[in-house]
Parts: C-alpha cells; structure tokens; sequence
C-alpha cells in the first residue's frame, strides 16, 4: 500500500509537466500529438515497474523525462522509417497517386520476394539469415538486435553493414540489381 501512495504522490506531482513536455516535443507531427498521453503513461509504467531501483533516484523528474524523451524519438524514428521511400521522405498522400509511375525497372511480385528469400536462405549462414530476419522482417532496432545477440551495438552495426555488403553482392549476382 505504502508503494502505491508514494507513486499516486510522484504521479500527481509530475503527471501535467510530463504531459505538457510531451506534447511540445511532438507539436507539428500530426499522426504523433494525439498520443502524447500515451507516451506519458508509458514512461509513468515504466516508473512504476521499476519504482523499487528508482525511488531514490536524486531527480525523478530527469529520469521520467528522459524516458518519455527516448520514447517520443523512438516512435518519431518508426514514423519516419516507415515513410521512407527510396531515402527520401514522401508525402503518402500525394504518393498514392504518383505510385506508378516510381520503378526501378524490374517489378518484384510476392513470388520473386519468396524467391529471393530461399536464395538468400542458402546463401548466408545460419548467423546471417537470422541477422537478416530480424533486420529485415522483424524489422527490429540496432539495440534490440544486440540486446538480442548479446553484444553491443557499434558490433551489431558492424556485422548488419558487412550482412548489407554480402546482400548486395548476392543480389548482383542472382538478379543483376545495383
């Protein structure tokens, strides 16, 4: 009961200020400002689940904020990854109707994307094809690829741009793309 009351006091105290923080950082991206509560509210769990090793932090303020802080980046990088189109970021509004006419020559079907995996499957090894799931599929961050591999992530960085390397070349050889 006693955890409960000293986190309903941390949370009463700091839940407007976090808030306000929050919609700051995401004022002008607007798929993003509607969850600035959200966001909050994770950082607020994410105080909670640890409150044990946090309470006696020295300023629980700079500690929410800069969970809230990597959260709000987190989700901005995933926005913008996902809106990426080439390197370059694209309105999709205006993309829907232009999609067309974007080709890079040869059109990949479902078909070809399978095909491409099985040939990488036999390729890369066994290290490298689930390197390449996670990145590729999964979609999965630098830091939890490392977190997953159980190394560092200037080693994850590394072994990603030497499998972006291998990738290149494979897909050179097998289907002529630069």
């Amino acid at each position: 009961m006693y955890r409960r009351q000293e986190f309903r006091e941390v949370f009463d105290r700091l839940s407007g200020s976090m808030i306000v923080y929050a919609r700051r950082k995401l004022w002008g991206i607007r798929e993003l400002y509607p969850y600035a509560e959200d966001y909050v509210q994770d950082a607020f769990l994410k105080l909670y689940a640890h409150w044990d090793e946090v309470k006696h932090h020295e300023n629980l303020e700079a500690w929410l904020t800069g969970v809230l802080k990597n959260r709000i980046i987190d989700e901005i990088r995933r926005q913008n990854i996902s809106r990426r189109v080439l390197g370059v970021s694209v309105d999709m509004e205006s993309f829907v109707g232009k999609e067309s006419s974007y080709t890079s020559g040869r059109e990949m079907s479902a078909g070809d994307a399978f095909e491409v995996c099985d040939i990488l499957e036999k390729q890369l090894t066994e290290d490298e094809y689930r390197l390449f799931c996670m990145k590729y599929l999964f979609q999965r961050s630098h830091a939890r690829i490392a977190e997953d591999l159980g190394i560092g992530q200037m080693a994850a960085g590394q072994r990603i741009w030497r499998l972006q390397k291998k990738l290149r070349a494979i897909l050179q050889e097998e289907w002529g793309a630069k």
